[in-house]
């Protein structure tokens, strides 16, 4: 009998009690473009206002029933909407309307020349009142992996935000956030921003590896995290990692944008953290210190596995050993990892890929983590979103990664 009522007591842990959290509003309609143009582009704001403040987050158009029971991500999660697109810019150059515009890898970026401590510049957006808290990120995509600053990447920099500005250069300014040392070519910040209507990024020095003359930042992001900021991810990995994610044109529609179409409430914040030639074992030695530097990416979605199988290598002992390092400093950090397997290649050196994917199942597994996309059952059904290398995927094959990964999250989602 004891084991019986022990039995039911579990059952009864295990059954959802609901309760009403409150309604979200949309503030604005966002909508699809119509004539191919990218759907990040063409994004409009939306905003949300929760109605009632438990602690359980509102989510979606309508009042959301969310379970008490703490089950890791088994049902949606708290959007955090983009605020930026097409908000008003100043600098003192003018309007730099292609900062918000949400085409990354573009020349309608922002060429500040080359700013110092004592002779700095600024862009200021007008994002709006009525957000406790936002995500600012902003992205150099000119250069091509995560650690590389040779294009225009800004050193140091300060994020500031203000009530009373008029112009960007008129009213209170405080600083929110100074960063120096800065070696990566996009970043993250969360920023108190109750009571505030405008952020302002002020570039006070390039990174001393620059080859260009100027700092340029083609993308500026602020998201609503009023509402919690679980919808933020962090893509590391290798030279496939750091094309799919880049969300330049020819790569879109972009996870987020995926994301969208599958529910309007959402547009996911994405930093793109792939790097060349990297292995599971190159990640565990930045992990520290990207952790350190996107304390607000809540998913870390990893890609490795391609050149740690390269060479026809067939043990994945070592490769194994590296990515639950990774999994346990992710996890200790409060984040969650998730892992997706090796896409399927048609060089001749990488025969020995599924035994590298049965040991991305087997850690999946033994961490309880939500299962990435398949890309090695993908590529190897459809080949011909390869590149000529047999290794790389092409544009068509950058964009399917994008999609396989909103599909593989959808249920975050619906």
């Amino acid at each position: 009998m004891r084991h019986l009522l022990r039995f039911l007591l579990f059952c009864i842990l295990l059954i959802p009690t609901y309760t009403v959290i409150g309604s979200a509003l949309g503030a604005g309609k966002a909508h699809l473009p119509g004539d191919g143009q990218s759907v990040e582009g063409a994004l409009q704001s939306v905003s949300y206002q929760a109605l009632v403040d438990l602690d359980r987050p509102a989510i979606g158009n309508y009042g959301i029933y969310l379970p008490l029971v703490s089950v890791q991500h088994a049902g949606r999660i708290a959007p955090n909407p983009i605020l930026s697109r097409g908000k008003p810019t100043f600098s003192p150059m003018g309007s730099v309307p292609g900062l918000v515009d949400g085409l990354y890898g573009d020349h309608a970026a922002w060429p500040v020349g080359y700013p110092t401590p004592q002779d700095p510049t600024w862009v200021a957006i007008k994002i709006g009142g009525g957000y406790s808290r936002v995500l600012l990120t902003w992205s150099s995509t000119f250069n091509y992996d995560y650690n590389a600053t040779s294009y225009g990447v800004p050193s140091s920099y300060l994020v500031q935000t203000s009530a009373d500005s008029t112009n960007g250069a008129d009213g209170t300014w405080t600083t929110v956030v100074s960063v120096t040392g800065n070696y990566v070519r996009t970043r993250e910040h969360s920023l108190d921003f109750t009571g505030r209507s405008w952020v302002r990024m002020l570039i006070t020095g390039l990174s001393p590896n620059t080859s260009v003359g100027s700092a340029i930042i083609d993308e500026i992001e602020v998201y609503d995290l009023s509402m919690g900021g679980q919808d933020t991810w962090f893509f590391m990995g290798d030279s496939i990692t750091a094309e799919a994610f880049d969300r330049r044109t020819i790569h879109q529609p972009s996870f987020a944008s995926w994301v969208y179409t599958l529910n309007s409430s959402y547009f996911p914040a994405m930093v793109d953290g792939g790097i060349g030639f990297e292995t599971a074992a190159s990640g565990l030695s930045h992990i520290d210190a990207w952790l350190q530097m996107n304390p607000d990416m809540h998913f870390w979605a990893l890609g490795y596995g391609t050149n740690d199988s390269q060479g026809n290598l067939s043990d994945p002992t070592s490769f194994r050993a590296n990515m639950q390092a990774l999994i346990d400093k992710i996890k200790a950090a409060g984040h969650v990892p998730v892992l997706a397997k090796i896409p399927y290649a048609t060089d001749g050196d990488h025969n020995y890929i599924p035994a590298f994917n049965r040991a991305i199942d087997e850690l999946t597994a033994a961490n309880g983590l939500k299962p990435g996309p398949d890309l090695y059952a993908w590529f190897r059904a459809n080949p011909q979103e390869l590149r000529a290398d047999g290794l790389h995927p092409n544009d068509i094959g950058a964009q399917s990664i994008n999609r396989l990964w909103a599909e593989a999250m959808s249920d975050l989602y619906r």
